[in-house]
């Protein structure tokens, strides 16, 4: 089962929470919500022991994404996750994991701005990675 939740839902999705009667849910596509909303989805995303697939792609993503990273990090059967966000000055703060913290993701895309030490927190936390699509778009580095 598949789930795509885009800004024109944001109201209808605000009604309910993804909790674990969605136990087949393998597939989340997430576009265009609002940061508050997309927070809340993220807290109850644990509950679904089948989710492989993250896909999120917005405009409007909070200034410090590390919260988000945290969280699909901690999905133990996540294998894919895509990352789309369109502000100019995203920061990552992620400490380096310890092996309690490491990530089953094995695709990876990361389509946001970044430096790249904060990449190298990241691949460190996905040592099963097979696959990896980045575009920095920080001039910076």
């Amino acid at each position: 089962m598949n789930l795509n939740l885009s800004l024109k839902k944001n109201h209808f999705f605000s009604l309910f929470i993804i909790d674990s009667s969605f136990n087949n849910l393998k597939c989340i596509t997430l576009n265009q919500l609002e940061p508050n909303l997309l927070l809340s989805v993220f807290l109850h995303l644990s509950s679904l022991p089948k989710l492989l697939s993250l896909i999120i792609d917005t405009f409007n993503v909070l200034k410090h994404p590390t919260d988000i990273y945290r969280i699909v990090f901690s999905l133990r059967n996540l294998k894919y996750f895509k990352f789309s966000a369109n502000n100019a000055n995203l920061f990552i703060s992620l400490s380096i994991p310890s092996d309690q913290e490491s990530s089953p993701i094995q695709y990876l895309i990361i389509d946001h701005s970044y430096k790249f030490s904060e990449l190298s927190n990241i691949v460190a936390y996905t040592p099963e990675l097979r696959y990896i699509d980045y575009m920095n778009r920080n001039n910076n580095e």
